[in-house]
């Protein structure tokens, strides 16, 4: 199908046949990203890891993911989203309606002890209110259509000055902020290291072995067609990084900075919202909620809380994972590629330089792969013996949708990361907590965010403590 926004002819994919035909098995041809004169060139935002059409400096963000947060990598934070989500937990049951804030200051927390090993007790600190700023600047500039520039290119070479150039003052303003964001926490780590007392985290492991090269007097990386891939995206799962002979793959300051800085504009809001999915699901299904709590206590006894370490023995649970994430996708349309060479499609020519949107709505809705796709049923993800089916599965045992966290060498890098903030939230709370609606809310019809991020509004729960002691047990486990 395709549609035609602003003059431009945006071609969408609605079934995952098509998508796995252009955006998964013709990778190089379909990696690149929409020109965004406001966003990229103005603002800033052309090198983050999200939007570059830089082809080396997107393999180098790959590979330092793939080093930093695949599936073997990000089991080094398990321990500090569970703490948060168990935190999480405890705090929807110490004050009541607080379930908002207590899973957003979570969220925070996981990515930016991920990102710079910072804590943080509460939305008020001073690092999560610049990273929402940048956040919102973000969407602002990414807006189709909003920004003259954007269509008519040739007015960013118009002087600041001149009448209706004031998106170059907005721009230059942004670019400013995006910078201090960017480097303020980046020098916090530096002198956390230089005094011994850094946690750890992406930014300190890269600096680490950027010191290590540096000692060496080597380049940090490695030659191109050297080293396999790790990120595991699309065609080339399992298989090399192609590149010219002796181009190395090395970073400096400026770039970790980089890619440190995406991990909160990339996973915050979208992992907020998959949690409030799941809490909305709770309370609509009490009987999916019963039998997860059951499979809860027949592995804890109550005893102990679970772990992101329980994950392959607790099948339910993963389950309601994946549904959460098909019931109602965060990004019900992923980020447009754009076709980098002509491609054929059965019997189309798709032409260079067209974008292309994968519709993950309508590929989760498609009746024919989830019968009754518009209800909740966790089961959908489960064979004859009650384990998972279906997904593809890591190495740790981790699954993830297909779909869920974008397509080809633009997948989501922090999918393993995502998918255990958001097991370990549907393990702490569920185990500890009864999710249901407000009393005199029961009539009132759920409903959704449309522009953005997918997620349910004003949706008023009764969160309440599960069985006697749950309560102390939390309180014992986040006691630092």
């Amino acid at each position: 199908m395709t549609i035609r926004i602003w003059g431009k002819d945006i071609i969408v994919l609605n079934t995952a046949e098509a998508v796995a035909e252009v955006l998964e098995t013709r990778t190089g041809a379909t990696w690149g990203r929409p020109r965004m004169v406001m966003a990229h060139e103005l603002a800033g935002f052309a090198d983050v890891p999200s939007q570059t059409n830089d082809p080396s400096l997107h393999k180098r963000y790959r590979r330092a993911y793939a080093a930093t947060i695949s599936a073997r990598g990000a089991q080094r934070y398990w321990g500090v989203q569970e703490l948060e989500l168990r935190r999480a937990a405890l705090g929807m049951l110490d004050v009541k309606g607080s379930e908002g804030e207590a899973v957003r200051r979570a969220v925070a927390a996981i990515v930016l002890q991920v990102a710079y090993g910072h804590p943080i007790s509460s939305t008020a600190d001073p690092l999560i209110a610049r990273a929402n700023e940048i956040l919102r600047i973000f969407e602002k500039v990414m807006q189709p259509g909003v920004w003259l520039v954007d269509i008519f290119p040739l007015l960013k070479h118009f002087p600041s000055w001149f009448p209706g150039a004031g998106f170059k003052r907005r721009a230059r303003t942004w670019r400013a902020r995006i910078r201090e964001t960017r480097v303020l926490p980046f020098e916090r780590v530096k002198r956390d290291m230089e005094q011994g007392r850094a946690r750890a985290s992406v930014s300190s492991q890269m600096l680490e072995q950027l010191a290590l090269s540096r000692q060496a007097g080597l380049g940090l990386g490695e030659r191109e067609g050297e080293r396999k891939d790790e990120g595991r995206s699309g065609g080339e799962r399992e298989g090399k990084i192609e590149g010219e002979s002796g181009e190395e793959s090395a970073y400096d300051e400026e770039f970790i900075m980089a890619t440190a800085g995406s991990f909160y504009s990339a996973g915050s809001d979208t992992s907020v919202a998959a949690i409030q999915t799941f809490l909305c699901a709770m309370a609509l299904h009490p009987h999916c909620q019963s039998l997860a709590q059951a499979e809860l206590d027949t592995l804890t006894s109550r005893s102990r809380l679970p772990a992101l370490s329980d994950r392959p023995l607790l099948p339910y649970c993963a389950a309601i994972v994946q549904e959460t994430l098909r019931w109602h996708p965060v990004t019900p349309f992923a980020l447009p590629h754009v076709l980098l060479e002509d491609v054929s499609f059965r019997r189309w020519r798709l032409p260079r330089g067209r974008a292309v949107l994968g519709n993950v709505w309508s590929i989760t809705r498609d009746e024919g792969a989830y019968p009754k796709a518009g209800e909740f049923r966790p089961e959908r993800w489960l064979d004859e013996e009650g384990m998972l089916r279906g997904v593809e599965k890591e190495k740790d045992g981790s699954r993830h949708l297909p779909w869920t966290f974008g397509f080809g060498r633009r997948v989501c890098p922090g999918s393993v990361l995502a998918e255990a903030t958001l097991f370990a939230a549907v393990v702490s709370i569920l185990w500890s907590c009864t999710v249901s609606r407000l009393e005199g809310t029961e009539a009132r019809e759920v409903e959704w965010e449309e522009v953005g991020v997918h997620r349910p509004k004003d949706f008023p729960l009764d969160v309440r403590e599960r069985f006697e002691g749950a309560a102390e047990i939390l309180r014992g486990a986040v006691v630092e």
